[in-house]
């Protein structure tokens, strides 16, 4: 019993060490899918390599930009990896890629969703930080195409937000 009781604690505290190098970001901002709109972004991310230099992530950002003259709402969820590139203690730049799926409202289908982003994190204490984002967003078989080449970038969706980020 007690065996299984010391297990149990270790495991608690492996557990908990372990949740010490992840992040949650709250952001808020704007979308621009054919026409400016509003947007969220709520991302997960789990630092899982530390350097001097920078860190890096997996991360779970779901992004939801709403284009105001069409009412258009999508959901992209893309799980990719994000590095941050440590400019001061406190100050820390960052680029995002990821390939997931976009939810789309009207009409509903599921299709394939890339996205590309880069950002600025900056450090206010050990719990909190204040962030800026903007991201690519493309969705469909071809969407890959539309982000590795800049001459069909206009169809893409973009969102520039900014919000905090809780570490734990």
């Amino acid at each position: 019993m007690k065996r299984m009781l010391l297990l149990l604690f270790l495991s608690a505290c492996a557990r908990i060490s372990l949740a010490q190098n992840s992040d949650l970001g709250l952001l808020t901002g704007t979308s621009f899918a054919h026409g400016a709109g509003a947007g969220m972004q709520v991302n997960y991310a789990w630092q899982f390599y530390e350097r001097p230099v920078g860190r890096l992530y997996v991360e779970m950002p779901m992004i939801i930009p709403v284009a105001q003259a069409t009412n258009e709402v999508n959901i992209f969820i893309t799980p990719g990896i994000r590095y941050h590139f440590n400019v001061t203690k406190r100050t820390a730049l960052y680029a995002a890629a990821g390939a997931g799926v976009a939810i789309r409202a009207n009409p509903a289908q599921i299709d394939m969703a890339y996205d590309l982003g880069v950002g600025v994190d900056f450090r206010l204490n050990r719990r909190w930080s204040l962030r800026g984002d903007l991201r690519d967003l493309a969705e469909g078989v071809d969407g890959i195409q539309h982000l590795v080449n800049p001459t069909n970038w206009y169809n893409d969706q973009k969102s520039a937000m900014v919000g905090v980020g809780l570490h734990f």
